[in-house]
């Protein structure tokens, strides 16, 4: 299914303030909702003049608030990163717009991965994930006295173990405690960490252009700050596969680039993010697999289970 339509009301709405806002582009030649979440609206705009922008409509200042913080984080990087030109309260609109510049280039999911795409795809991550903070809010400003781990984790992957579990009846209950036991083993070290890396968290694809050579990364929505190993191994399951080549190309090329005062440390959790992204994988699409028994998916599920099994169960 395609991006759901903008309402006829708001897209009215829309057309009538920014073409009024923004004179020198004349009229909205086109509005296309790109994502919708709840309040969240990504839209694409295109102009009279020619120029295309993205536009964000939110009633929640905090999502603003989170999105100008990143554009900051942005500013001292390459272009690699999309812009935000302008951001404004709209009482028309009864919200947000966020102007952002729309990067142009060939989505990563109409390419086969090759070496400089991977080593495109590292190199311009590990940029991203070297913006740091000491706090590990969505804006990496404000502290907090509760558990890292406990926060951000331990609820989100027993959640997901028991969804794992309800589709894999052999794994009795004393498998299923060893499991959430094996995860818990790595709080201690995980709270220790205090340079937390600036995450995009949905790279997929279809959210990487290719341009000139250069690999960049659009749409923040999703982005916080936390622990790279969650970009880290995402990317290199959609970019690298089961492509031991790219593998290494990918490895050798992030961490050139990449430095962190707290390496050392991070690399003792590894096996926890390998497996949490091994979850991630298995528990968000399973049920496209079951209804469309696509088989090439049903291969790449059985093997990260796999993968998740020997890690864990050792």
């Amino acid at each position: 299914m395609g991006a759901p339509k903008l309402t006829y009301s708001l897209d009215r709405r829309m057309r009538r303030i920014l073409e009024s806002r923004l004179l020198a582009e004349g009229k909205i030649l086109q509005l296309e909702s790109l994502a919708h979440a709840g309040k969240y609206l990504v839209v694409g705009c295109v102009w009279e003049s020619g120029r295309q922008d993205i536009l964000r409509y939110t009633r929640n200042p905090s999502i603003v608030f989170k999105l100008l913080r990143i554009d900051r984080c942005l500013a001292p990087l390459s272009s690699n990163f999309p812009r935000i030109k302008e951001f404004k309260f709209y009482p028309g609109l009864g919200g947000w717009i966020i102007l952002e510049e729309k990067l142009t280039g060939v989505h990563l999911q109409h390419l086969k991965p090759t070496v400089n795409i991977v080593e495109g795809v590292a190199e311009t991550l590990a940029q991203l994930n070297q913006v740091a903070s000491s706090h590990w809010d969505y804006n990496g400003l404000w502290p907090h006295s509760s558990s890292y781990y406990s926060r951000y984790y331990g609820r989100w992957f027993k959640r997901r173990l028991k969804r794992w579990f309800s589709w894999n009846p052999t794994l009795n209950q004393t498998v299923q405690k060893g499991y959430k036991a094996w995860f818990d083993r790595f709080q201690p070290l995980i709270d220790k960490i205090t340079c937390f890396n600036l995450l995009h968290r949905d790279l997929a694809p279809g959210n990487c252009l290719y341009q000139d050579g250069q690999v960049q990364m659009v749409d923040f929505g999703n982005a916080r700050f936390g622990v790279f190993w969650e970009d880290y191994f995402l990317a290199e399951f959609y970019f690298t596969g089961e492509n031991q080549k790219l593998q290494q190309v990918y490895q050798q090329r992030y961490f050139e680039v990449f430095c962190d005062p707290e390496l050392e440390l991070k690399q003792q959790v590894v096996e926890f993010f390998r497996a949490f992204t091994y979850l991630r994988i298995l528990s968000r699409p399973h049920y496209r697999f079951r209804r469309n028994q696509d088989t090439e998916h049903m291969k790449r599920y059985a093997r990260y289970e796999r993968l998740l099994r020997e890690l864990v169960e050792g």
